[in-house]
């Protein structure tokens, strides 16, 4: 059974760990979608800032003024990556793109060939935080629902883009969600 002590949700569907993470995330849409009337869901990681003026600027203003402004109930927005290469087990350094992105573990994102095929995922989100429409998270859960754990690729964000992704959701760019450089020390400011 689900624990809510004042405004914390402990799920009991899911463990606590970075193995869980694809995991935990479905779970809390879902749960989100059964218990919270929301129109824009922000998904966010407990080491993630978010400055709520830039957040509601964009929202309401920002997006806006897009050629094409994402409809609220089908949204998926947040820092766009696109084109992200495919980690396999079998790699090496030299067999990335770009290996100074990826820290040593980098073999902890790997996928198998038979979960995933293509060299390159789909623009996503990155996971630090991401805004989501009432619609999209509806239509991730039921994407997640229908496939077969053995499909699941437990790199959280990019799984996420791929289940909105099999539904014609593309991901929009918001440019304020940043994240500190590689190695920086992060402090208040």
């Amino acid at each position: 059974m689900d624990v809510i002590i004042g405004d914390t949700v402990t799920l009991s569907a899911v463990t606590e760990g970075y193995k869980n993470l694809v995991f935990k995330t479905m779970e809390a849409i879902r749960w989100a979608l059964a218990h919270v009337d929301f129109e824009v869901l922000l998904k966010t990681d407990d080491d993630s800032m978010v400055h709520i003026g830039r957040l509601w600027n964009w929202l309401v203003f920002e997006r806006l003024k897009e050629p094409q402004p994402p409809d609220l109930a089908r949204l998926y927005a947040g820092r766009l990556f696109r084109r992200s290469q495919v980690i396999r087990r079998n790699f090496t350094r030299q067999d990335l793109w770009h290996p100074d992105w990826y820290p040593q573990s980098f073999r902890k994102w790997a996928v198998d060939h038979e979960v995933y095929a293509p060299e390159a995922y789909p623009p996503y989100c990155g996971g630090g935080g991401y805004l989501v429409g009432h619609e999209t998270a509806s239509l991730v859960v039921k994407e997640y629902d229908a496939r077969p754990q053995w499909r699941v690729i437990r790199v959280e964000d990019v799984f996420f883009g791929l289940l909105a992704n099999a539904h014609a959701i593309s991901p929009s760019e918001i440019d304020t969600f940043q994240e500190p450089t590689r190695g920086s020390h992060q402090t208040r400011e």
